[in-house]
């Protein structure tokens, strides 16, 4: 088994890492070609070298299993426990497997309650529109083969024909395995053994190196680096997934939003499992449920951005590394340690913010190493002893330490190529300013963020709570909630923002809920209640009441909070000429260019404000023929910029609202009271207004 995941991992590594085209950031085409063969060489070196070490490892287990005749029965008992105790509790596979059907409806009735709020326009800011047309970039080829031979207006069909060919072609290949009982693990293992067989592969990747630079390069002459550069940004995990989607839903926001609502469900049947370390079974169950319902999870299950995943694989890292350290001197034990680090792997070429995960689990173990050292010196503090207890903890950790010099040798790599290409054509980015930890009002803005992410009630609980582990005396468990908590706080309190982001403060949401749940445990217990209804009695009236706030922060107002895109780029590609250069005085919003196949040369507002400041219609009209503009677009009085406020009705209260977009705002509303109805196209959702002016040049 163990093999077959390695095996299935590497394959997943070459797609994901070399077949994604990343390696564009490369200006030379013999700098690209190096870098791939080093990173082909990594790969293979390093899946070898972890299977051999986990092979010895559990070589050397059963030798000190069989050298002791009672050690070998308290091992077996115990693993007989953990056996009996996975199967029951948190065994992951078992439980998807067994309970499909319940977990069916369960995600039908989500779907349901999410169904309306899929279907919202785009938002124009927080970069959902970036990521929900990650995955059209790889459609852009066919779209351009299509518009050269004239049938693009057949595009959804051709789509959907090719979409059956695949799935009739996969399938076809599926009973051709299973009628003759090919394992494909087998073949695997040949390739992976035979250095004829590699060479080949090997140059089959090549191949298809050259193929995609000299294809890419034909279709993209002038492509813009900053549109690239949001490609490689967050990692190619999401890209692929989003491609899928686009391919199944023909490029609507809807089905590319679906997957950050699956990813939202299955944390939520992952958080159950956790929560059973801390709590008892029914009450890991409310756990799941009000996770589902949090109006921070239910935001960011209905729409594009990437957090719902991030929480996925933070969650999925946390449920496999706390099943190794529970079992870590058990066969299994190793087994549960690559999943995790795999979960890492992926989670990591998702969004990098999982690199944060990692450190809490180093941060976890280096506590638990010291508190243990410092306790077995208290009896005889001697060099020798610190030595021998330092070789044993090597030996303990060492698979650990070698997963973690291949995670981070792979993580480096990918973000200082990342980086470089990021620093020298997108000017944003994160960076770190250590003057925050002295200010006030920096320390507690992600506090003052909890009740909209948790709500009242709650938030009120977790941190009382969270007070409460902090002086307790904790399991190993419980410290691993609180260094995660306090790390991924001081992080993105020390970025260079200057309001609390909501998309940051969910990494760390999971768990402050379980924080919620254990100290709620703990007041039942002091109390001393005889019997749980009670407490469950209060838990299903807390769910009831977050799920009716959420609902209605999601549904209430809604034609105030978004903005009639949809239908203007609509227009945009079908009357405007492609030549016609187009003026934003809003964010321009990536995605739909891509959905309408829209080629026009764009002045974006940031490009607009970086010109200087414009205060008065002579200069404007000066900058319009200066540059060439055709149409302007913008909005009424309201503005776009709803980020820090996920459900406000008010936008023009936005903390973001700086003075360069007050200028831009006061230019919106002049042009607006000009009257070109022969020119002017109205796009209207609720009170927000979108305006698309043809300049008229005298």
């Amino acid at each position: 088994m163990r093999t077959k995941i390695l095996n299935y991992a590497f394959l997943l590594a070459i797609a994901v890492l070399v077949l994604f085209p990343w390696w564009l950031v490369f200006n030379s085409i013999i700098t690209q070609t190096i870098i791939i063969t080093l990173l082909f060489i990594a790969l293979i070196t390093s899946r070898r070298l972890i299977e051999k070490h986990l092979q010895k490892s559990q070589q050397n287990e059963i030798q000190d299993i069989s050298k002791d005749s009672q050690q070998k029965f308290q091992i077996a008992l115990s693993m007989e426990n953990f056996a009996k105790f996975s199967e029951d509790k948190l065994n992951l596979y078992l439980f998807v497997r067994q309970r499909w059907k319940f977990l069916t409806i369960l995600f039908i009735v989500l779907f349901i309650l999410h169904a309306y709020a899929l279907t919202f326009s785009v938002l124009p800011i927080d970069d959902e529109h970036f990521h929900a047309a990650k995955g059209l970039f790889f459609l852009i080829p066919i779209k351009l083969i299509l518009d050269k031979t004239n049938i693009l207006s057949y595009y959804s069909m051709i789509i959907f024909f090719l979409l059956l060919v695949k799935i009739a072609l996969i399938y076809a290949f599926y009973k051709f395995i299973t009628k003759r009982n090919i394992e494909p693990n087998n073949y695997l293992e040949m390739l992976y053994k035979s250095t004829p067989l590699l060479i080949i592969f090997f140059i089959f990747i090549t191949c298809y190196h050259l193929l995609a630079y000299f294809t890419i390069h034909k279709f993209f002459p002038t492509f813009a680096q900053q549109q690239f550069a949001w490609l490689i940004r967050y990692g190619p995990v999401g890209a692929i997934f989003n491609l899928i989607l686009s391919l199944i839903g023909f490029q609507e926001l809807f089905f590319i939003r679906l997957l950050q609502l699956f990813f939202s469900f299955s944390s939520a049947i992952v958080l159950y499992h956790i929560a059973q370390f801390y709590i008892s079974k029914k009450s890991a169950a409310f756990a799941a449920i009000l996770f589902l319902v949090l109006p921070s999870v239910f935001y960011f299950g209905s729409h594009a951005f990437m957090e719902s995943g991030v929480v996925f694989f933070t969650l999925l890292s946390v449920y496999f590394f706390l099943l190794w350290h529970q079992q870590r001197n058990t066969q299994k034990s190793s087994d549960y340690l690559l999943y995790a680090f795999l979960t890492l792997l992926i989670g990591f070429f998702y969004k990098d913010a999982i690199l944060f995960i990692f450190i809490i689990f180093v941060l976890f173990l280096l506590f638990e190493i010291n508190k243990d050292t410092i306790k077995q010196l208290t009896v005889k503090a001697n060099m020798n002893k610190l030595k021998d207890i330092l070789k044993l903890y090597l030996k303990e950790y060492a698979s650990f330490i070698l997963l973690s010099f291949f995670f981070l040798f792979f993580t480096v790599f990918w973000l200082t190529i990342r980086n470089k290409y990021i620093t020298q054509s997108y000017s944003a980015g994160y960076h770190f300013i250590l003057q925050n930890i002295l200010s006030i009002s920096k320390l507690s803005m992600y506090a003052e963020l909890s009740p909209l992410m948790l709500t009242y009630p709650i938030a009120i609980i977790a941190v009382f709570g969270f007070i409460f582990l902090l002086l307790k005396k904790k399991t190993p468990q419980e410290r691993l909630l609180i260094i995660w908590i306090i790390l991924l706080y001081l992080i993105y309190m020390l970025y260079n923002w200057s309001v609390a982001v909501p998309r940051f403060y969910i990494h760390f949401l999971p768990a402050l809920l379980l924080i919620f749940f254990i100290f709620t445990e703990w007041l039942y217990s002091f109390f001393m209640f005889k019997k749980n209804t009670a407490k469950h009695i209060f838990y299903i009236i807390l769910i009831i009441l977050t799920a009716a706030t959420t609902l209605y922060q999601t549904y209430h107002e809604i034609e105030n909070r978004y903005w009639d895109y949809d239908n203007l780029y609509k227009f945009i590609g079908n009357n405007v000429n492609k030549d016609q250069k187009i003026l934003f005085l809003t964010h321009d919003v990536y995605y739909y260019f891509f959905k309408y196949n829209i080629k026009n040369p764009i002045i974006t507002e940031n490009q607009f404000r970086a010109s200087g400041r414009i205060q008065d219609f002579e200069q404007l009209y000066s900058y319009i023929i200066a540059n060439n503009v055709s149409y302007i677009i913008f909005p009424n009085t309201g503005d776009l910029y709803t980020s820090v406020r996920m459900y406000s009705p008010d936008p023009s209260k936005d903390k973001l609202l700086d003075e360069d977009r007050a200028i831009i705002l006061q230019l919106n509303q002049k042009l607006a009271e000009i009257d070109k109805k022969d020119n002017l196209q109205i796009f209207i959702s609720g009170s927000n207004i979108l305006y698309l002016i043809k300049v008229e040049k005298k």
